[in-house]
């Protein structure tokens, strides 16, 4: 679940996997619902959840469509992620963390931000464990300078998910 701040508005984020590819990639369900209204996407991801392909339904034509990161104009640098090898220079140590589907001992990484021109802060905070798909259990991401963030945690875990648009 993602809830927004100051606002709080609400989506439900389900994050499935589908599928692992014998070359160490894996097809992933991304499902976004916000008012009542669905979007989802088949995502394929390299070994170390970098996009290597988007797939959706057009709402407008219902055909399916894909696209990969370099197609979109993105440079292919990866934004945003850690290498677990770097893992060491922000983790707080290992914690037990509560969650809608448990509790979790998990790395607790901080990452903090500061904007040198702005002077904005921005700190995010992650808690990861093996022991769910994806690794990530809980997190919050705040911007210090208007008070904004968001934040989100496994709700459940479950399998039996399989794909919506024929990716594989």
């Amino acid at each position: 679940m993602i809830r927004t701040t100051p606002e709080g508005d609400e989506a439900v984020v389900k994050r499935a996997l589908l599928k692992k590819v014998s070359n160490g990639s894996s097809w992933w369900l991304l499902s976004v619902v916000m008012d009542g209204e669905e979007r989802f996407y088949e995502l394929l991801t390299d070994q170390d959840a970098g996009i290597l392909k988007v797939r959706y339904r057009n709402p407008e034509s219902s055909t399916v469509e894909e696209f990969t990161p370099s197609q979109s104009g993105e440079s292919g640098e990866r934004q945003g992620t850690i290498d677990p090898a770097d893992y060491s220079n922000y983790s707080k140590g290992i914690e037990k963390v509560k969650t809608k589907a448990g509790s979790f001992k998990a790395e607790h990484l901080v990452i903090e931000d500061v904007n040198k021109q702005g002077g904005n802060q921005n700190r995010s905070e992650y808690w990861i464990t093996d022991k769910v798909p994806g690794h990530c259990v809980k997190y919050i991401f705040l911007n210090n300078s208007d008070n904004e963030g968001l934040s989100g945690e496994v709700i459940d875990i479950r399998g039996g998910y399989r794909t919506r648009l024929d990716s594989y």
